[in-house]
């Protein structure tokens, strides 16, 4: 059985190591957040456009004299 010190000692990452991978883990959360939100935005956008047109060819054109 290994004692916790010796496992702690023996795990040790270094100053560096920890920042580097602390970086890449935000890095990937921040790509993760910005296609979540860029779906966010332009779903309802695409709808509307969509839905726009579809009913746009279902409805016949109104003229004023």
């Amino acid at each position: 059985m290994i004692k916790a010190e010796n496992f702690r000692q023996a795990s040790h990452m270094g100053f560096f190591s920890a920042i580097k991978f602390m970086v890449l883990v935000k890095f990937n959360a921040y790509k993760t957040s910005i296609a979540q939100m860029i779906r966010q935005i332009f779903s309802p956008i695409l709808y509307f456009i969509f839905l726009a047109q579809g009913l746009g060819a279902l409805i016949p054109t109104v003229t004023f004299m």
